[in-house]
């Protein structure tokens, strides 16, 4: 059965995503489905259109244990820790979080 993606299920959507990528520190993807002509071999932006979403997943994917420790050490020795990633902003700084690289900043976030 489909249903349409209305405002209502979209905020839903929305904040699930914003839950999963911000306290469970989880990297989210969406999934979505098209069928596509038998044979069809080039894909093109315009095909990204009228699909129809499937779910929203989350995965986990912590840290290595010695990072927090690492970047603890760095600071302590004056080395300035900046964290460069392709994640999610919300994702990002809940990682950061975990791993201590806020510890130094007041009324972050």
């Amino acid at each position: 059965m489909m249903v349409p993606l209305t405002g209502n299920i979209r905020n839903e959507l929305e904040s699930r995503f914003s839950s999963f990528a911000g306290k469970d520190t989880l990297r989210c993807l969406a999934l979505a489905l098209k069928r596509m002509p038998t044979g069809y071999k080039n894909i093109s932006l315009d095909d990204e259109k009228d699909v129809t979403f499937i779910g929203l997943v989350g995965m986990q994917d912590p840290p290595r244990d010695e990072v927090r420790n690492a970047i603890l050490a760095c600071m302590t020795t004056g080395i300035r820790v900046m964290v460069v990633t392709g994640d999610n902003k919300t994702t990002a700084e809940s990682v950061c979080r975990k791993i201590g690289a806020f510890d130094h900043l007041e009324n972050f976030g």
